[in-house]
């Protein structure tokens, strides 16, 4: 089969059978003796009737889902694909009830077709982002996934490397995960946060909270990779500048022309021990400068 042929093979697998449900479809794509293996906890038995209860069981956890493809290449008997698997969370899910919460999810599949069937494939998921987003990062199913902010303390006032590393890296996954507003203010002061922006913005922590879920319906796929990391302790927390890659997409009214967006956003963050809780808080959150990246130099 050509190259062409092998990805429509991989299309009508993804809208007819993950999208609609078409049991033909699936019946017709599948090799009987299909090897399938996704990602995390996630386990698959060998055999087509598995594959197909494994996305019986997405389906059923999220009635409204829809798998679209972002890219696709293929080389050989190779088709390789970006996608996402975005729903409402209303039936249960590994273990974890119904919450009724949207998710947006980036998936990576690699699967091998042969004379039209799909003989064997592989697939990454951000299940992490996914749990974040259903508010159940702790425990689901075999997956833990600890909170970085609690790292032991060295000081009962100043903060340690490691605490200052792993709140940085806690604020950015939230973000990721588009977590919910009260969890992303759980690591924001609650007496005397400020953010600015440029142009001398200023908000409180009540503005900050509707600022960001505002944010929440227009952009989606966020990414916030830290490239640059600077801090100073002192006795009575830290001052943190970074330099952070942010990507994402834009919701428009077509999905299929959603904006791609890549900007380089210089930060300087005041951290300090809260009092109430002994854990690492925002107390300033300051964006300087923002540069957009074109394509040619976002690698």
């Amino acid at each position: 089969m050509t190259i062409a042929e092998n990805k429509r093979v991989l299309r009508r697998w993804l809208e007819e059978f993950w999208n609609q449900g078409n049991e033909a479809t699936a019946a017709e794509l599948l090799s009987d003796e299909i090897v399938d293996a996704p990602s995390g906890s996630q386990r698959i038995a060998a055999g087509a009737d598995a594959l197909r209860n494994f996305v019986r069981s997405w389906r059923s956890a999220f009635p409204d889902g829809r798998m679209t493809i972002e890219d696709m290449i293929s080389e050989g008997d190779l088709v390789a694909a970006r996608l996402t698997w975005r729903g409402t969370h209303l039936g249960d899910f590994m273990g974890l009830a119904p919450t009724g919460k949207r998710v947006a999810v980036t998936i990576m599949a690699f699967e091998r077709i042969v004379n039209g069937k799909i003989v064997q494939g592989w697939g990454e998921a951000n299940m992490l982002g996914l749990v974040q987003q259903l508010g159940a990062v702790g425990s689901v199913g075999r997956l833990t996934v600890p909170d970085l902010v609690d790292v032991p303390s060295e000081s009962s006032s100043g903060l340690s490397d490691a605490e200052i590393r792993a709140f940085v890296d806690t604020w950015c996954r939230r973000l990721d995960a588009h977590a919910p507003p009260d969890e992303l203010l759980g690591l924001v002061d609650v007496d005397e946060f400020e953010a600015q922006f440029p142009g001398g913005q200023r908000q409180t922590r009540a503005e900050f909270a509707e600022f960001y879920q505002q944010s929440l319906g227009k952009f989606f796929d966020e990414r916030h990779e830290v490239r640059r990391l600077d801090f100073h302790p002192d006795p009575l927390g830290a001052e943190v500048r970074l330099l952070v890659r942010w990507q994402a997409r834009q919701r428009t009214d077509n999905p299929s022309t959603d904006e791609l967006l890549s900007r380089d956003v210089k930060q300087r963050w005041r951290i300090r021990r809260s009092p109430r809780t002994n854990r690492p808080v925002l107390l300033r959150y300051v964006i300087e400068s923002t540069e957009p990246v074109h394509p040619s130099s976002s690698s």
